[in-house]
Order: C-alpha cells, then structure tokens, then sequence
C-alpha cells in the first residue's frame, strides 16, 4: 500500500478594509502556503463580501485533523468561508457656519463674527479676517472613519479628506458720528440789573429821584444865606 502524508490546510491572512484619509483601502486575503496543499479563492474581496478559500489534497497527500473553522467536502478538498467587514467609512457632510453681522448704533460698535458649527467626525477651522465686508475661509477637515456624502451648497471639495467655505461678511451700517445735540442756552440779560421794567425799579428810580430833588432845594437854601 502507498503511504499517504497527513497535511492539515492553514488560514489565510485577511486584511480588513481600512478607512484612511477619505477614503476606503479595500479588504484582501492572502491565501497561505503548505506543502501537499494547493489553494485557491472565490468570491469578492469587497467591504462586507464573502470569500470561500478551497484547500485541494494533492498527491501523496492526505487530510489530518481538519483546524477550525475548515470544512471537508471531499476526500481531497476542504474550504473555508471567510465574511469580510462592512464598509468602513461613514459618509459625514459639513454644515454652514452661523455668520452674525455686525452692529452700529452710535453707541456700540461691534463686528461681524463667523461661529464655527460642530459635526461628529469633521474638525472646523478657519482663516481671514471678521470685519465689515471682509471674507472668512472654513475649512472642514475629516477625522479618521469617516467619507464625504454629498456636500452641500457652497462647500468646495478640495481633496479626499478637506473642504472649504468661504463667507462673505456683510457690511456695517455706517457708523456716522452721533448728532450734535441742541444746545438749550438761557439768554441773560445784556445790560442793568434786570429791574428797569420791574415794579420795584419804578420805585428804586422815584425815591432816587426825589432824594436828588431834596439835595438840590437843601443846596439852594444854603446858597441864598
């Protein structure tokens, strides 16, 4: 009787698929090598794709103790089912950033501002200068596993994992100097003392007038003797 040699298949090496820097590096499977053992592979090397790797006998060969996982379908073949992960990204879209514009009312200035929204799987940061008709660049930057979906308006793809808004800040109401209030000015009298028309200057300018009368008649009198 010809002597047969015991050989047992050996797993393949399944490399997930891996998202990195936008975008999906797809899964593969590396089928091992084994003396007495001839392998080969079925199926699609995709993100949530089946592979059936079959281990084939070949002469002066025989199957020992199948490892786990390997199935024996005949006297010379064996397979094994490998069920690759799912997709790996997830799709992730930008939203708009909340521009305020800015105020002026004589008494406050205040400029126009870009505020920066928050989305799980997206960094924001941004460039230019906040000021009366000035113009801000976002850029929005993915994290590691995630994809873009599809963007909304006004988001510019720039590469795999980058994308950029740019935010047209309005202008200021004019800030004109606030109007000289009316000046109240009491007007005061030019000359005098403000009683010439009053009815104690009536009697002020009588009683001077008849104290001046007696001087000159007393001055007469001392005259004549």
């Amino acid at each position: 009787d010809v002597e047969c040699t015991p050989v047992v298949p050996v797993l393949p090496v399944v490399t997930p698929a891996v998202c990195e820097d936008g975008k999906v590096t797809p899964p593969s499977i590396e089928l091992s090598t084994t003396p007495g053992v001839t392998y080969t592979r079925s199926g699609e090397e995709v993100p949530g794709g089946t592979v059936v790797v079959t281990a084939t006998l070949e002469e002066g060969t025989e199957w020992g103790d199948l490892p786990e996982g390997w199935t024996e379908t005949s006297p010379t073949t064996a397979s094994y089912e490998v069920t690759l992960g799912d997709y790996p990204c997830e799709p992730v879209v930008p939203e708009v950033p909340t521009i305020t514009p800015g105020v002026c009312d004589h008494t406050n200035h205040v400029d126009p501002g870009v505020e920066l929204p928050t989305t799980p799987g997206v960094t924001y940061t941004k460039s230019g200068e906040e000021v009366p008709g000035g113009t801000v660049v976002i850029t929005a930057t993915l994290e590691p596993g995630y994809e873009w979906g599809d963007l909304p308006e006004g988001w510019t793809l720039v590469d795999a994992t980058t994308a950029t808004f740019t935010a047209a800040l309005p202008a200021s109401p004019d800030c004109d100097p606030a109007e000289e209030q009316p000046t109240t000015v009491t007007e005061l009298p030019s000359t005098g003392s403000g009683l010439e028309n009053s009815e104690l200057g009536i009697m002020l300018a009588s009683i001077t007038a008849l104290m001046a009368a007696a001087v000159a008649l007393r001055m007469n009198a001392f005259k004549r003797s």
